[in-house]
């Protein structure tokens, strides 16, 4: 959500009006940062459910996208807003294509994560899913037919998609060099909104002097509470044998900071924390490596001590620790030793430094949300 927001202020710089559509829990981040926001799936995610039990996903998105295929999701929005043009993540290939064929609204999809395959491969293994998907696939089918497009097998569907232009968030440099793109694949930048908004606080005066490292897991990490609750009591322990350091721990909304103890007079706990301010003053971050924090560590020059939780976190680990970046470690074995050792090894580590140095004077320079502003603007004035 919040690598889109560079691209979406750079289209209201030039006279554009953005609308984000989704679950009512984004809410407040998005017109946080002056977007106008309309919640859809109330029904299913109410307010406060992100925060709350894990929900069968498959189950949820199958529904959402059987919505998407019959207009229940978003006919009235469509009706009332009448887009030039829908950014949409390249988590929901499937109901983009929906939402172009029902509407005629041509789609930008925009891809936030470190891919280690091309997007030939990624489309094909959405595809092949619909098998799995039980809601709206007669009725997606149907929908295509009467479009007009002719449907032989599911690789006709994944055609579809690779005809529509993607914006990748990140710098050509940083994606695994065996990874290849098609012509409509436009590689952005890192996509990391250097103008967002966030509290201050004087960081760096509650250090005393001392190296502030910063620790969080993301905001996803309650979805792993078990393994997210043991770590940050480990990074508590850590401390507390080391007290010439300062540490800033940023546990998310779901983990409660009553579990965490004790808790050293050297560390400072809460649920949030101004990521970007933190990393301004940070020597070292200890992170799930989620690609939206690896990108504002690098160009924030804050090397890594990291910790996969889940998903690509594990890819990007690896691309972190092969490009000498930081340090890679599993979350499920570490120790207080370790994670001492890990932290040592990383802010004393000159060529960690140099790399991170270098990264993030490559991420400045392939610096491009403008042409991904021109991509956005181009289709929407092909469609008119």
């Amino acid at each position: 959500m919040l690598s889109t927001m560079s691209l979406s202020k750079t289209l209201v710089a030039r006279g554009h009006h953005i609308l984000y559509a989704g679950l009512p829990d984004a809410e407040n981040t998005i017109v946080g940062q002056g977007f106008s926001f309309r919640p859809i799936m109330q029904d299913l995610f109410p307010k406060g459910a992100t925060r709350g039990p894990r929900r069968n996903l498959a189950f949820t998105k199958g529904v959402g996208f059987a919505r998407c295929v019959s207009g229940e999701l978003l006919d009235d929005l469509i009706r009332e807003f009448r887009p030039d043009a829908a950014v949409a993540l390249s988590y929901y290939y499937l109901e983009a294509l929906a939402i172009h064929f029902r509407y005629g609204v041509p789609i930008v999809f925009f891809t936030p994560d470190l891919r280690t395959v091309n997007r030939a491969e990624a489309a094909s293994s959405v595809i092949d899913g619909l098998m799995n998907n039980t809601f709206g696939v007669p009725e997606f089918v149907d929908l295509l037919l009467k479009a007009g497009v002719s449907i032989r097998s599911l690789a006709d569907v994944a055609a579809l998609l690779l005809k529509m232009p993607e914006l990748i968030a990140l710098p050509r440099s940083f994606e695994p060099p065996e990874v290849s793109q098609d012509a409509l694949v436009y590689y952005i930048g890192c996509g990391v909104d250097l103008r967002r908004q966030e509290p201050s606080r004087p960081w760096r005066t509650l250090a005393g002097g001392r190296p502030l490292i910063y620790c969080s897991l993301g905001s996803q990490c309650g979805l792993r509470a078990d393994i997210s609750t043991r770590f940050f009591n480990i990074a508590l322990q850590t401390l507390a044998a080391r007290p010439e350091w300062y540490l800033v721990l940023s546990v998310g909304k779901t983990i409660d900071l009553g579990s965490l103890s004790p808790r050293p007079s050297n560390v400072h706990a809460a649920n949030w924390v101004p990521q970007m301010e933190l990393l301004s003053v940070a020597s070292l971050m200890i992170t799930h490596c989620g690609i939206g924090t690896v990108k504002e560590c690098i160009l924030s020059r804050v090397p890594m001590a990291a910790f996969p939780l889940m998903r690509d976190q594990f890819d990007c680990a690896e691309r972190v620790a092969r490009l000498g970046l930081g340090l890679s470690g599993s979350i499920e074995e570490v120790t207080p030793d370790l994670l001492d050792g890990m932290i040592t090894a990383a802010l004393d580590d000159g060529d960690i430094r140099r790399n991170i140095d270098a990264m993030s004077e490559a991420f400045r320079n392939e610096d491009c949300i403008s042409m991904g502003a021109d991509v956005v603007e181009d289709y929407a004035r092909r469609a008119k």
